[in-house]
């Protein structure tokens, strides 16, 4: 085979290392020709050189204008730049030119929707009823959802209530914080609510509201029969105005509201999340009324949920059940919490399986910020709850009666014990406290602040969570498990077995599962926690893959991908979105796997895009963005001993030279990136190591400053990797916002940066610095802590 058969088999094999070693044996001549320019525009997108790949690309078309590939790749380039309207017009090109159902064809219908994405953010409605200041489970996924669709190119606007419902007297001020600048929220009163001295409306405003609720269950033959039936008697008029919850007002009232005083033609798409119930009414309403597309966000199961008790043979639990059925058939996507309800929903409605999907509830990492992590051991042994306990299924009891025996039997000092309950009634609690002799034991918290919250289960030693026996809840998340899981501390589960928090705890390995009568394993479990607690060895979880795949930032991309399919309209995109939404969990939660050396060594003896790592450092991609971090250099005495991991061909060392520091020393694990700076810095040569940083001893003599500029990206054990600093140590390290197949993981802020390796550093300041139109480094200034 000659060469350029070669060539075109290594670019079919996306193989542009081996293109590139192949192209170094033609003749000059022979390289300018569409296939020596496609390589070099590609490896040119690889180090993310996109102006050098636009030019690569051009020529490229000099040889055939109608090249599908070089169209494609130019308008992903354009609008990598951020020329939209250049991008676009070369995806036009590209689709004329591969005609329908090619590759090519598709990837630029896909590249299209990111590219009018970034052009023209979307909106969507979002319809909540629980939303700051109210507190409670419902309002953390609603703030969190609308807190990080804008970094998905999604500006949301809201409509709320204005107060909580009579009985629940949970509000949390803090929490509006988080709602951004461009998000809109309209609360309007709940009727129910803001009536003094009980509920009376008048017959005319009944009707409407009656006439709202019928509007939408006439597309239900039989619950439109049951409906009208119903209304026929006083008393089924009465409890069709509570139905399907009693936000019914609230609904129409809403609905009202968007109709009168929101462009809800500028919207491209609905989002209603219950409970209660009734919101989602104002989802069908205008998904019937205008074809407005529209999410419905179950959460729980309604006829299903298994702290309820539907009969179906009553009247009003059977059109319930209609109810939930029309929406699920009605609504262009479909969310819960589990993938058990998932299947539940498909299995007794007979939904499409590509019309319903799960998104969990999860934590913020950004919640953690400033939660303190103590390393002190507790004077006494501390369980916490923080919740609600509203069920027979859910309280204390089977944790004080194990207790309590314990206390009898002399294993536990009753003086070293303390219970914290956090947000329910305290009453109740405390007449069941003295029950078992534990009252003295009992600190009643009541409703704390969230952040408040958080850090008193992180200062505990255990962690309460109550799901319930029955095998119906196996399919229950609490909304709490997700925050106690990246607290890091022990949790007691009681649920049953296998069920999906059962599962996510042996994942993990934070804790365990058992049912409320297993005693014995309950007191084995405590026991065994507070014997370490009394030993003082640590009892503190990492925060593995298996945790992070529940951050709300990464659990609102997958919404904002069903919302853009239902606001496509998109066929292909339904058809897909299960397998997509798993595809994606998968690439989240795996480690990405590291490349060995001799990768990163074929990378430099072939000097890179254009030559880069054989050039001298002022031609470096890098090099405009190290002149920016110089005056925190040029504070440092020319005599400071510095540390650079991952030195790569030495060009930032270089750089150093010529600043006048000279106590230097370099380690990168690639032979062939020592060798070519060693060549670079033949004064300097000694100063350059090969080696593994987690194996040599490079850690163990005198240094004063570290520098670790673009390698934590590139390794799973990054934090680990900074531990291996000397305490107290300067430090500079930088990490990149694009993703590479030699990446391991990316940042979409400077926020995101602080919050994972302020765990390791104290941040004394931080840079944001611009490579092009879309692509960063962020810089950390600080000290090993």
């Amino acid at each position: 085979m000659d060469n350029m058969k070669q060539l075109q088999d290594a670019i079919r094999r996306e193989d542009w290392n081996g293109a590139l070693e192949i192209m170094e044996k033609l003749e000059p001549e022979q390289r300018k020709c569409l296939e020596g320019f496609y390589v070099l525009g590609m490896l040119s997108l690889h180090c993310q050189q996109y102006e050098q790949a636009q030019g690569f690309f051009v020529s490229a078309l000099e040889y055939k204008m109608d090249d599908p590939a070089c169209l494609y790749q130019l308008g992903f380039t354009c609008f990598q730049l951020g020329q939209m309207e250049e991008a676009e017009e070369f995806v036009s090109h590209c689709e004329a030119a591969a005609g329908s159902g090619s590759i090519w064809s598709k990837a630029s219908k896909e590249l299209r929707k990111s590219i009018q994405a970034s052009s023209h953010p979307r909106k969507v409605l979002m319809a909540a009823y629980y939303f700051p200041p109210l507190a409670g489970s419902g309002v953390y996924r609603s703030i969190k959802f609308a807190k990080y669709l804008p970094d998905y190119q999604w500006t949301p606007v809201v409509v709320s209530t204005d107060r909580p419902p009579k009985g629940w007297n949970f509000s949390d001020e803090s929490m509006v914080g988080e709602i951004p600048e461009q998000v809109d929220v309209h609360r309007i009163p709940d009727p129910v609510n803001t009536i003094q001295g009980g509920v009376s409306f008048t017959l005319d405003y009944m009707q409407e509201v009656l006439d709202f609720l019928g509007f939408v269950l006439e597309d239900h033959p039989e619950g439109k029969r049951l409906y009208e039936k119903l209304l026929q008697s006083d008393q089924g008029r009465k409890a069709m105005l509570q139905f399907p919850c009693g936000a019914l007002c609230w609904a129409y009232e809403a609905s009202q509201f968007i109709e009168r005083s929101v462009d809800f033609a500028s919207m491209d798409v609905m989002y209603t999340t219950s409970g209660p119930s009734s919101a989602h009414l104002i989802g069908y309403y205008f998904k019937k009324k205008y074809g407005m597309p529209w999410v419905a966000d179950f959460r729980d199961e309604w006829t299903n949920n298994p702290y309820a008790n539907f009969d179906r043979k009553q009247p009003v639990h059977q059109l319930m059940y209609d109810l939930e059925k029309l929406i699920l058939q009605h609504a262009d996507c479909s969310l819960t919490i589990s993938e058990v309800a998932v299947e539940n929903y498909i299995r007794t409605f007979s939904i499409p399986k590509e019309k319903i999907i799960s998104i969990t509830n999860g934590y913020d990492e950004w919640d953690f910020r400033n939660i303190y992590f103590p390393k002190e051991k507790n004077a006494v042994f501390t369980i916490t709850y923080s919740g609600l306990l509203y069920t027979q299924q859910r309280n204390m009891s089977p944790i004080f009666a194990a207790i309590q025996e314990l206390i009898r039997e002399g294993k536990i000092d009753q003086e070293k014990i303390k219970f914290r309950i956090m947000g329910s009634s305290e009453q109740d609690n405390l007449s069941l406290a003295k029950k078992y002799q534990l009252e003295d034991n009992l600190h009643l918290m009541g409703y704390s602040p969230h952040q408040k919250a958080l850090q008193l289960c992180v200062d505990s030693d255990l962690l309460l969570l109550f799901i319930g026996d029955d095998v119906r809840f196996k399919g229950v998340y609490t909304g709490k498990v997700f925050e106690y899981l990246r607290c890091g501390r022990p949790i007691l589960a009681l649920g049953p077995k296998n069920g999906v928090v059962d599962h996510m705890l042996r994942e993990t390995g934070h804790g365990k599962t058992m049912t409320s009568k297993e005693t014995k394993e309950i007191k084995e479990f405590i026991l065994r926690h507070y014997q370490e607690w009394e030993s003082s060895r640590e009892n503190v979880y990492q925060i593995s893959d298996h945790i992070q795949k529940y951050e709300r930032r990464y659990l609102t991309g997958i919404l904002a991908q069903a919302l853009a399919g239902a606001a496509l309209g998109d066929p292909d995109w339904e058809a897909d979105i299960s397998k997509t939404i798993q595809e994606q969990k998968e690439a989240f939660v795996s480690k990405v796997e590291e490349f060995p050396s001799d990768v990163y060594d074929k990378a430099y003896r072939s000097g890179g895009a254009g030559g880069s790592y054989h050039k001298h450092y002022t031609q470096s991609f890098y090099y405009p963005s190290w002149l920016s971090i110089r005056p925190y250099l040029v504070l440092l005495d020319r005599d400071t001993a510095i540390l650079d991991i991952g030195c790569g061909v030495g060009q930032f060392a270089n750089f150093l030279f010529d600043q006048g520091f000279s106590n230097y020393r370099g380690l990168d694990f690639s032979g062939e990136a020592i060798r070519i700076a060693k060549e670079s810095n033949p004064e300097h040569a000694q100063k350059f190591f090969q080696g593994d940083a987690f194996q040599s001893d490079f850690f163990a003599g005198q240094y004063d400053l570290v520098i670790m500029f673009e390698i934590l990206e590139h390794i799973n054990q990054d934090l680990e990797l900074i531990e291996l600093v000397r305490p107290g140590t300067k430090m500079i390290v930088s990490v990149p916002n694009f993703p590479d197949p030699y990446h391991v993981r990316y940042f979409q802020n400077i926020e995101e940066v602080s919050q994972r390796y302020g765990q390791v550093m104290n941040i004394f300041d931080t840079k944001t610095f611009a490579l092009n139109a879309h692509n960063k480094l962020f810089y950390v200034i600080g000290e090993k802590k």
